[in-house]
């Protein structure tokens, strides 16, 4: 597991073509919780509201190029 000092250091080691994606997810996190403590937690991003962990995501080699969601109403 590599060593991130931030979440943008994490994101710039990830391929071009899925940074995008990162990057709107970050942003989405970002918006929907603008309290929560954005860092790097087991090697991947993490945003912590209140002291506990609210969400992680992560890039993955092996995994398909698809993302599956959950609309909310």
């Amino acid at each position: 597991m590599k060593n991130y000092k931030d979440v943008e250091a994490y994101l710039l080691d990830q391929s071009e073509s899925i940074i995008p994606l990162l990057i709107t997810i970050r942003e989405l996190i970002q918006s929907e919780a603008p309290e929560a403590i954005e860092k790097i937690s087991y090697g991947m991003p993490a945003y912590h509201y209140r002291g506990k962990p609210l969400i992680y995501f992560a890039a993955q080699k092996k995994t398909p190029r698809h993302l599956r969601y959950a609309e909310c109403s």
